[in-house]
């Protein structure tokens, strides 16, 4: 299902920008089929939220885990600038190359109806040392302050999305940096990142009326690492 995560983002963002909101991607997952949210599981696995609070943080209370993945990602091909693609989408294979990563867990959570869609994906990436996950945090952030302020668009094999990134901002050793799509009446994602020991996490909030979640996600997975 990894395959589905961005054609899943896509499509959220193409139904809020016409005035849909029936997602008709992926199928959902009961909370209790296996891991934390159903089917991951392991040390890592148990970093990532559960969907209950997923739902508290988005302030929602019907968002589902659609996806979830064991392995990287590579849409490098589908972006204006591959030197962002780390500021808008999680676990890219192109963005962790060559860091030494050992093993990843993401899932991806949207509203399946709602006349509000939100869109969640969260992400835990094991390094070999602490020292490694800070390194790979250092060049994040080097990496999203060259896209602050400018524009990427995205081709999902039918549209093309324009996102507008705005500057980042760190708090205590938060990354974040918020990007909105553009003629699609403020459809806004925010994604996160930090490092905790020998874990890199990522979270990425979309939704009309986004505040700070992505980094609310984020803090809560730092005090989950073990």
């Amino acid at each position: 299902m990894a395959a589905s995560r961005l054609v899943l983002a896509l499509t959220v963002a193409l139904l809020a920008a016409t005035g849909c909101t029936d997602v008709v991607g992926g199928v959902a997952v009961p909370a209790d089929a296996g891991g934390p949210d159903g089917l991951l599981s392991g040390e890592l696995a148990a970093t990532l939220l559960s969907v209950e609070e997923i739902n508290s943080i988005m302030g929602a209370d019907d968002i589902e885990m659609v996806d979830s993945s064991e392995s990287m990602l590579d849409h490098s091909g589908d972006v204006s600038d591959p030197s962002c693609l780390g500021s808008l989408y999680n676990a890219e294979e192109r963005v962790y190359r060559d860091s030494g990563w050992s093993e990843v867990v993401d899932e991806v959570l949207t509203q399946p109806r709602g006349e509000s869609v939100q869109w969640v994906e969260q992400t835990a990436v094991r390094f070999p040392s602490a020292a490694d996950a800070s390194s790979f945090y250092d060049d994040a952030k080097a990496q999203w302050e060259q896209c602050g302020d400018r524009d990427l668009s995205v081709f999902d094999g039918e549209h093309v999305f324009t996102w507008e990134f705005e500057p980042i901002s760190v708090a205590g050793t938060t990354l974040s940096q918020s990007a909105q799509q553009l003629d699609s009446d403020g459809w806004t994602c925010q994604h996160a990142l930090s490092a905790a020991g020998d874990v890199v996490v990522e979270a990425s909030a979309c939704s009309m009326n986004l505040r700070d979640e992505a980094v609310t996600i984020v803090e809560a997975l730092v005090k989950n690492v073990g």
